[in-house]
């Protein structure tokens, strides 16, 4: 899977992309712009255009098994958005709060630990990655108003 963390205005996730137990990638980019939204993406990369297509169009039931998908998104008001497929196939969204941490995918957990003691999102990935066995390789960040800014652009 992977590591995205959000922490005091920054998305940051990790490059790595696995087929079972094997690395493919280091700097693999797990954030897709879809119309007015970027998602940041865990979870297999063979669901993301059913996943991507259906959170575009708004749709409610995925009918795909979508192996652990979890997203942060940051819609063109730069607001912050979690994504996910309940056990029943239905694609759920919540608005988040700016000022909560938070993260998702394999390694959230190690990175949400690590922001509850002071790390910011780029320094939580870090942490996952060396704990995470799914998460590793080049880290990426995001600003919110640098994702809001080419939002505005694709307008």
């Amino acid at each position: 899977m992977t590591t995205i963390a959000y922490n005091r205005g920054v998305i940051a996730y990790d490059g790595q992309s696995t087929w079972g137990s094997m690395i493919c990638d280091s700097q693999y980019k797990k954030l897709k712009f879809i119309k007015n939204l970027a998602v940041f993406c865990s979870g297999s990369p063979s669901d993301l255009p059913h996943i991507l297509g259906a959170i575009e169009k708004d749709q409610v039931t995925v009918t795909r098994d979508t192996h652990g998908f979890e997203g942060i998104a940051v819609d063109i008001k730069g607001r912050l958005l979690q994504y996910g497929i309940d056990k029943k196939g239905r694609l759920w969204k919540e608005e988040i709060s700016v000022a909560s941490p938070l993260a998702v995918g394999s390694g959230g957990a190690y990175a949400m630990g690590a922001m509850h003691f002071g790390a910011t999102a780029i320094e939580a990935v870090e942490v996952a990655c060396k704990l995470d066995i799914y998460s590793g390789g080049e880290i990426s960040r995001w600003t919110i108003e640098e994702i809001a800014q080419v939002l505005e652009k694709q307008k």
